[in-house]
């Protein structure tokens, strides 16, 4: 498999510091599980890497949206609920991956950097105007 690397870019950039920083440590992140991919690293410690991307969404998530709350953003509960989903969608992937259950690496690597990319590029972009108008 040829892995995809993900470069950040300042493309990727939403405006706050915080956010970007989570955002270069999740595409880290993303990028140590593309490379055990690639190394066929066994199913365990790959889910293990899955679950530490969870996590940290998790926690990213939550600041993000306590932030948001506080800007007014009126996206907030479709924005929380994508977030919901999202995170939903990578603690089941890593449950599947310890089972054994994905087997096509590639596959899983395109969910992962496919996710991470929609969310942090295009979703995360509508709160941009909202988070400049904070002090």
């Amino acid at each position: 498999m040829s892995i995809r690397v993900v470069k950040w870019s300042d493309d990727m950039s939403v405006g706050v510091r915080a956010f970007d920083r989570d955002h270069r440590s999740l595409v880290e992140l993303l990028n140590e599980i593309a490379y055990a991919i690639d190394a066929e690293a066994n199913p365990e410690a790959l889910a293990e890497l899955i679950a530490r991307l969870a996590d940290e969404t998790a926690a990213h998530f939550a600041r993000e949206e306590s932030f948001l709350k506080g800007t007014g953003f009126p996206g907030l509960d479709r924005h929380a609920a994508e977030h919901r989903r999202l995170l939903g969608e990578i603690r089941a992937t890593a449950t599947r991956v310890a089972a054994g259950e994905i087997a096509e690496d590639e596959a899983l690597h395109a969910f992962l950097h496919n996710w991470l990319i929609d969310h942090v590029v295009a979703f995360d972009k509508e709160y941009v105007p909202w988070a400049r108008k904070t002090p």
